[in-house]
């Protein structure tokens, strides 16, 4: 079964060796450098592990609210922000759904119950912002740049899935903080 927490200390040596595999992969097909930006301006984050059996095969980290605004988002609403999402690139599909869509609609259905409007993610890379929007129906707010490189910030509106509750649920609360 697939469980969502908050990522603890003991999860760090399989984050480092997913987040090396994922890199591995990338640069294998031209995909180039996944950006590590800093959270500077989030008010607040929280690390979060996509677990099955136990085994760390998703991380991400969500801020509250998100770490960057380009003022071009109508009805921005609240917002809850989704960085460095990461999956496990040696675990084979799953039946029910790519581990992004499982990770990504699972946080947007606790946003939703947590008063969200909004999901709020940067994309450096071209490829991953075009798999977001046709293969997870993520919506393209603009493409900006950052530090020279072009920067595609989506976003995607927090809905409720009962569904996926049951598919992945979370075994911590995933947004501590509701309200900056």
């Amino acid at each position: 079964m697939y469980a969502i927490r908050e990522m603890v200390l003991e999860d760090q040596p399989a984050a480092e060796r997913l987040w090396a595999r994922r890199l591995a992969w990338a640069r294998a097909r031209g995909i180039g450098s996944i950006r590590t930006a800093p959270l500077a301006t989030a008010r607040t984050a929280m690390p979060l592990v996509l677990t099955f059996e136990g085994v760390v095969v998703a991380l991400a980290v969500v801020t509250f609210p998100p770490d960057f605004d380009d003022g071009q988002a109508p009805d921005r609403g609240l917002a809850l922000g989704l960085d460095r999402l990461v999956t496990d690139p040696d675990v084979p599909m799953p039946e029910a759904a790519p581990l992004s869509w499982i990770f990504t609609t699972r946080i947007s259905d606790v946003a939703a119950r947590e008063g969200y409007d909004w999901i709020r993610m940067r994309v450096a890379s071209d490829r991953l912002a075009e798999h977001f929007q046709v293969r997870l129906a993520w919506q393209l707010e603009a493409t900006v740049h950052h530090d020279g490189s072009p920067v595609h910030l989506l976003r995607q509106r927090a809905e409720r899935n009962d569904a996926v509750q049951a598919l992945a649920p979370a075994t911590t609360r995933l947004c501590p903080t509701l309200r900056p």
